[in-house]
């Protein structure tokens, strides 16, 4: 499994062997894989779960205003699919959106998984 890692204001991903001592502190002070855990390449992601603070049901995202999700969904390497996770309560209507912003592929919440319109 790999988990993701703040290098160079970049989201790299690594692979974790052992939760309980592959992880250090790291950006944000959010546990990250220590450095020394082998990278992953974009495209050497099947699937991708995407956090974000809402979700519409067209798979906008609001996320923390880093970017750092956007980039790895809009790197050509990324063809994988990209599922976001939340609750139901943080499904809206409509979310702000710009150019740069880019939707996920399936939302996944307590009552489901369900496909978006990512047609932007």
């Amino acid at each position: 499994m790999a988990y993701p890692r703040i290098q160079d204001n970049t989201l790299q991903f690594s692979h974790v062997r052992n939760a309980a001592v592959d992880f250090r502190m790291g950006t944000y002070n959010i546990p990250e894989p220590a450095p020394e855990c082998p990278a992953l390449l974009i495209s050497d992601i099947d699937v991708l779960i995407v956090p974000s603070v809402a979700f519409t049901e067209h798979g906008d995202r609001l996320g923390q205003g880093g970017g750092y999700y956007d980039r790895v969904l809009g790197d050509p390497a990324f063809r994988g699919v990209s599922i976001g996770l939340a609750f139901a309560i943080q499904i809206v209507a409509e979310l702000p959106s710009d150019s740069w912003d880019k939707r996920v592929d399936w939302i996944a919440t307590e009552e489901g998984l369900f496909p978006t319109n990512t047609e932007k």
